[in-house]
């Protein structure tokens, strides 16, 4: 696993706070949102966001931890509160039984975003009991800090809303931020901005090379699909590699043989052993943070 050289999120935020401007605030919220988003598409539920789940290595903000995760359509009943009270969805703190969905990862990214606006824990001068009490009662929340910009300030609220259907959808969020001047930098003559709400809200890609491979085009075409669903899992990947004469199937040479000759479908055969000569110099990495 990375060493993160800027501990969790937390001890980040006492230490540097000082030295954050905006676009340090935003950038560290919107790489924590483009994190949840890589998870929810792949129908995945953090279920114990907090900053002390958010680690930093070299200024960049990585989710973590992901041991009370649960797939989207697996039981994800909470069984009672799990975590830090202050970043958990008041929902579930009234009705133990609540069936912790997407929305309840939102309410706790919203908290985090106050938190990076301020500097501090949620509520940190009181204990869960009294959070709790506050929280399901009143329907409290941290008041907003001076010279928070608008548009953030309106977004954490939107996603700390006490009703689940009210909250963005983390897709929502991301077409928030890209509205944020932080991110308006451009890369290549274009813009993150616009490339994020090109991406998300209308599916484009780039355009295909010329005298690319047919083959070699419907896969990467395949792999790109806006729907996580519909794209090729990696083993579908590597037969299409191997019917394209980039791989060449691990065995006996006679195995081998006998495929070619009888021009028989491979993937039968081919299983997990696919070995990629032509690209033998790929480097890759067990990826434990997103």
């Amino acid at each position: 696993m990375q060493y993160a050289n800027g501990g969790d999120l937390q001890n980040y935020l006492k230490n540097n706070f000082k030295n954050l401007n905006w676009n340090d605030k935003n950038k560290l919220a919107f790489q924590i949102a483009n994190g949840l988003n890589y998870l929810h598409n792949e129908d995945v539920l953090h279920r114990d966001l907090h900053s002390k789940n958010i680690l930093i290595h070299n200024n960049d903000a990585k989710i973590t931890d992901f041991g009370i995760s649960k797939i989207g359509n697996s039981s994800t009943r909470h069984i009672g509160p799990c975590g830090k009270t202050a970043y958990i969805d008041p929902q579930i703190l009234i009705n133990h039984n609540f069936q912790y969905i997407k929305p309840s990862d939102i309410y706790s990214f919203g908290i985090l975003m106050w938190e990076i606006s301020s500097g501090y824990s949620p509520f940190k001068a009181l204990n869960d009991t009294t959070i709790c009490a506050a929280i399901v009662n009143n329907n409290a929340r941290e008041i907003t800090i001076l010279d928070t910009p608008k548009d953030y300030e309106k977004l954490y609220k939107k996603c700390w809303d006490q009703e689940p259907k009210q909250r963005p959808t983390i897709t929502e969020i991301l077409v928030e931020f890209s509205r944020m001047s932080f991110i308006n930098k451009p890369i290549k003559g274009r813009y993150i901005k616009d490339l994020i709400i090109a991406i998300t809200c209308h599916e484009t890609r780039e355009i295909s090379i010329a005298n690319t491979l047919e083959d070699y085009e419907k896969l990467y075409k395949k792999c790109w699909k806006q729907e996580p669903k519909q794209r090729p899992i990696i083993k579908e990947v590597l037969k299409k590699f191997y019917k394209m004469g980039f791989g060449k199937i691990i065995g006996d040479n006679e195995t081998t043989k006998d495929t070619e000759n009888n021009n028989s479908d491979p993937d039968s055969k081919i299983g997990n052993s696919i070995q990629l000569d032509t690209f033998e110099n790929l480097s890759i990495t067990n990826h434990e943070v997103y």
